[in-house]
């Protein structure tokens, strides 16, 4: 895949947290290029020092492009998330609670519980599992605070504006972030 482009995909879902808004997004590609190993080990050694991290997700039909930034560990690891994770029997550290993720997006019953590892508000993941009744959908379905979740997507719309902007003017993603 060409650097240009994948940078393009990247500005389109994950501007809000290589903007470091958001703690993480993800996004899926088509199992059909293997470049994309080298271009996901290329962005590490270009962003980790900046706190952005890249993770390759390898499933039976599609890539799944998982970036976080260095504000998802603390997010994990606050007494409220870890007790909900515990419930789903995850680890209890950062890193063994990823690799978790990753099994279990490569199982047949999808991990609704990866909200809290998109940085989504714990009531809102807790929320959409119980299916509660939702006020707002945007980046997420919205159970409560609403308000500040409508200011959290415009910022978060914004990013992605202006970072697909620089990306199509011929800026690479080093030069913005």
């Amino acid at each position: 895949m060409p650097k240009q482009r994948f940078e393009s995909l990247l500005a389109n879902y994950c501007a809000p947290t290589l903007k470091q808004y958001k703690y993480a997004n993800m996004f899926h590609l088509p199992k059909d290029d293997d470049s994309i190993r080298l271009l996901i080990k290329h962005y590490n050694q270009q962003f980790n020092s900046k706190g952005i991290y890249f993770i390759l997700i390898e499933q039976e039909s599609q890539y799944t492009i998982y970036v976080y930034n260095s504000k998802l560990k603390d997010y994990i690891s606050s007494n409220a998330v870890q007790n909900f994770l515990k419930s789903y029997q995850y680890p209890n550290t950062f890193e063994l609670c990823i690799q978790e993720l990753k099994k279990r997006l490569n199982t047949k019953n999808f991990p609704h519980e990866i909200g809290v590892f998109l940085g989504y508000p714990l009531d809102d993941v807790i929320g959409f599992i119980e299916h509660k009744p939702y006020y707002l959908v945007g980046d997420w379905k919205v159970y409560q605070n609403v308000n500040e979740a409508k200011k959290q997507f415009d910022v978060f719309k914004q990013a992605k504006e202006q970072m697909l902007n620089e990306i199509h003017n011929g800026y690479e993603l080093s030069q913005i972030i």
